[in-house]
């Protein structure tokens, strides 16, 4: 997570944003798994536009028949899913910005 921060890694609400998907407004919308929500709130407390990408995306909700979820499918068919997840990171590692 120290990483995401220093290479300015979206979080996860501002990610489903930018491939223009509704961003969660509580924890239940992330998963059903009430033990992930216990977890989620010992870290993260009530304030859900906090969650961490990769935390995201990990206690996604599967899409039913698929082993992945609804942010991470959209990454692959959003043409600019991927540039919209590695850019950035790629730009602060270069040292271009």
């Amino acid at each position: 997570m120290v990483y995401r921060r220093e290479a300015y890694i979206s979080r996860y609400n501002v990610f489903r944003r930018k491939l223009l998907l509704p961003p969660i407004e509580q924890w239940e919308d992330l998963t059903s798994d009430e033990e992930a929500v216990k977890v989620l709130r010992e870290v993260y407390g009530d304030d859900v536009e906090k969650l961490d990408l990769l935390g995201g995306l990990m206690a996604e909700k599967k899409i039913k028949g698929f082993a992945i979820s609804e942010t991470a499918f959209n990454i692959f068919i959003d043409p600019n899913g991927i540039k919209v997840l590695i850019i950035r990171p790629i730009i602060v590692w270069a040292g271009i910005m």
